[in-house]
């Protein structure tokens, strides 16, 4: 196998930071452009600023179709952001940062820097990221979640072929964020155990 060079891998690394510059610009520019759908406003009175925990339990319990996880998280920030739309999509902001850490472990290592460019390039340039980034909805995390345990799981894989082992951090990783994707959304967390199989 031939070697790849330190270059290349610092050249996949500002890929992907450019690309998450670019998704940061346009999913704030399309949060504060893009006016409320039926399904934010589901997750509004799902999620109402100060609402008791125990009135907004009996609600997802009864009334929501998917895990609950994210209307926990987005309760919990409630008193942050109101009952602002576009303060509540900015809440995906930092989940943009899920992203590094799978980057540095491969670029670190070096086996599938290629792969990770490729599969940057595919993930942030979908026209739907930026579209679900804008949405208070699961979706975004779903994405996220979804394009880093793909990472993780052909890094793995590359490394047992190549008789390494990824190490703990990356197993650790695939954990959280299949442990996350399968606790916000039924149809995501599918997508995501299919990754394994």
């Amino acid at each position: 196998m031939t070697k790849r060079s330190g270059h290349e891998g610092e050249w996949y690394g500002r890929e992907v930071v450019g690309l998450l510059a670019f998704c940061a610009i346009g999913g704030i520019s399309l949060s504060f452009l893009r006016g409320i759908w039926l399904d934010e406003g589901w997750t509004i009175w799902f999620t109402y600023p100060g609402l008791p925990f125990e009135t907004a339990r009996d609600r997802w319990l009864h009334d929501a179709a998917h895990p609950h996880l994210y209307l926990f998280v987005e309760w919990l920030l409630s008193p942050l952001t109101g009952t602002s739309v576009a303060a509540r999509r900015l809440t995906h902001l930092p989940l943009l940062l899920l992203v590094v850490v799978p980057t540095i472990l491969i670029v670190r290592k070096g086996t599938s820097r290629a792969f990770l460019g490729l599969l940057a390039v595919a993930f942030f340039s979908n026209p739907y990221f930026l579209i679900y980034f804008a949405e208070h909805r699961a979706y975004c995390l779903g994405m996220i979640c979804t394009g880093c345990v793909t990472m993780l799981v052909r890094f793995i894989h590359l490394e047992a072929c190549s008789g390494r082992s990824a190490g703990w951090p990356t197993l650790a990783w695939l954990f959280v964020l299949t442990a996350v994707a399968t606790n916000i959304h039924y149809t995501i967390g599918l997508t995501v155990v299919a990754l394994f199989g």
